[in-house]
């Protein structure tokens, strides 16, 4: 029997260059999706806002400079992203399995 890791992890990035929410391409099978912008020149005032396309309503805001993971997907474009400003360049990392220990 041979065994196969279904943990490979992919990581992508996205030119955000829209004022309206871009959908995450690859259509990368995962469970999860880590999310992360950077910024030198201000990072209090530059964000990224995630939604799940289907409830569009609750869109999740992620500072510059700092990682937001997206649990209980099963594919990396039902996450949806727009910058606060055009040039802003968004990583994604999609995995199957997080590294979280219970507490």
């Amino acid at each position: 029997m041979a065994f196969i890791n279904r943990n490979f992890c992919k990581t992508f990035q996205a030119n955000i260059n829209s004022s309206n929410f871009v959908q995450l391409s690859s259509s990368q099978e995962c469970s999860e999706v880590i999310v992360s912008i950077y910024s030198s020149s201000n990072p209090a005032t530059e964000y990224v806002e995630i939604i799940d396309p289907n409830n569009p309503t609750v869109p999740f805001r992620i500072i510059a400079n700092k990682d937001f993971t997206f649990r209980g997907l099963t594919n990396s474009n039902q996450l949806s992203a727009k910058s606060s400003k055009a040039t802003d360049v968004l990583y994604y990392r999609t995995q199957y399995f997080g590294s979280m220990t219970d507490l």
